[in-house]
């Protein structure tokens, strides 16, 4: 007997390890496709970029960036976002073609500036948002590039018509 009940022990060792293991995936994948807790959390988390603007007056400008361009479409800015987080923070998002796509604004907890540029980089239009603003609007155009920053940012950078990124 005691030969026959070693096989059946080695068996239960290995579905118990078996069980183990999938646990553990099971509870990693859910870690880390959960992503962050709130909307300030996923803008904390965004990897920093340099981008490079030339202005209207032909000065060229280094900013530097959260980067979104990976959320396309699924990320909400700053909607939600600390209104700390919002005054000292710039988003970026590049999309991998030109959009006509709708975005909603609400929740926003400081005023905001939104700037959309070509797909060559040329600066297209400026929207401007309070606290308290819900609105959804597709911007003029087909944009490629957004920026969002504090209201203010744009003009206190001399970002407006004539300007570019640089690409």
């Amino acid at each position: 007997m005691a030969t026959s009940e070693k096989p059946k022990a080695k068996q239960s060792k290995l579905l118990i390890l078996i069980g183990v293991i999938v646990v553990v995936v099971i509870v990693g994948l859910f870690l880390v496709l959960r992503g962050p807790e709130t909307g300030t959390d996923a803008v904390r988390a965004l990897p920093d970029e340099t981008l490079r603007i030339e202005t209207a007056e032909g000065d060229e400008i280094e900013l530097t960036v959260k980067d979104a361009s990976l959320f396309e479409g699924k990320f909400s800015g700053f909607n939600g976002v600390d209104a700390d987080v919002v005054n000292t923070t710039v988003l970026f998002v590049s999309t991998a073609f030109s959009a006509t796509s709708r975005i909603t604004v609400q929740d926003l907890e400081a005023p905001i500036d939104m700037a959309f540029f070509s797909g060559e980089g040329d600066f297209m239009e400026m929207r401007s948002f309070s606290v308290g603003t819900a609105e959804e609007f597709a911007p003029e155009g087909r944009y490629r590039y957004l920026i969002e920053a504090k209201a203010g940012f744009f003009d206190e950078h001399g970002i407006g018509e004539g300007s570019s990124l640089v690409l």
